[in-house]
């Protein structure tokens, strides 16, 4: 089960540790930050590099599979996905499938999809 990073800090504020959810939130708030900065840079040096494969992406493509495409991030933020942003999720931004994160973010993953496999 994958909770997420707020969700987590709502499991532990819930479990009274008020203090320390909110400092957590403050880290995250400025990792997230910094973040999104190194994403442009990134973003900008390697577009050259990503490639447009053949393979549709469907509910079941992992988030990595589909960063390796060209102009997928541009698409992810558009959507508002968090997990750009997140530091966690480059940890497991391998198990990570778009269908599971469209439910958990309340995402339209119709769209999502038809947009990605353009």
């Amino acid at each position: 089960m994958v909770i997420g990073i707020w969700g987590f800090v709502r499991l532990i504020s819930n479990l009274g540790f008020i203090n320390f959810a909110y400092n957590f939130c403050h880290v995250i708030i400025i990792i997230n930050f910094i973040r999104s900065l190194t994403l442009k840079i990134m973003t900008t040096k390697n577009l050259n590099k990503k490639i447009k494969t053949g393979k549709e992406v469907t509910e079941e493509t992992t988030l990595a599979e589909i960063l390796q495409r060209a102009g997928a991030e541009e698409i992810l933020a558009k959507y508002e996905l968090p997990c750009l942003s997140c530091p966690f999720a480059k940890m497991e931004m391998e198990q990570l499938k778009i269908g599971d994160l469209c439910r958990q973010y309340g995402i339209d993953c119709k769209n999502l999809l038809k947009d990605l496999n353009k």
